[in-house]
């Protein structure tokens, strides 16, 4: 159940290191899980602990058992994964230049902001 507003990417984490969005402990480089959850018109993208993951599934699991599987749009095929280095020089080079979005440190990434910061030649990342 992965969906995403057209024309964004997902920018999948690899140990990027942050913050548990349930309890707000400190998580260690590869403890952290991304999770896309999206009810209504809200989208959120959670980064939890394995232990908090399960709650929320757990939580979840109570009023999805018996519903319906939903039509998935176009959100899963555009799923990019990214290291953390890539990520950090996508998001510098995305506030040193002007008319591209700039992108945050955690969260969805602009299709076309992405795929700009690749015809550029991906500055600031060398493999």
């Amino acid at each position: 159940m992965d969906f995403m507003p057209k024309g964004t990417v997902r920018m999948v984490p690899v140990s990027e290191p942050g913050v548990d969005d349930y309890d707000g402990k400190e998580l260690s480089d590869d403890e952290g899980q991304s999770i896309y959850l999206a009810f209504g018109d809200q989208a959120w993208n959670l980064y939890l602990r394995p232990a908090n993951v399960e709650k929320l599934t757990s939580l979840l699991a109570k009023y999805t058992e018996k519903a319906a599987p939903a039509k998935k749009g176009g959100g899963s095929r555009g799923a990019v994964s990214m290291t953390k280095e890539e990520r950090k020089a996508l998001m510098e080079w995305s506030r040193k230049t002007d008319g591209i979005a700039a992108v945050a440190d955690r969260g969805a990434v602009k299709k076309t902001t992405l795929e700009a910061w690749q015809t550029a030649g991906k500055p600031g990342f060398s493999a």
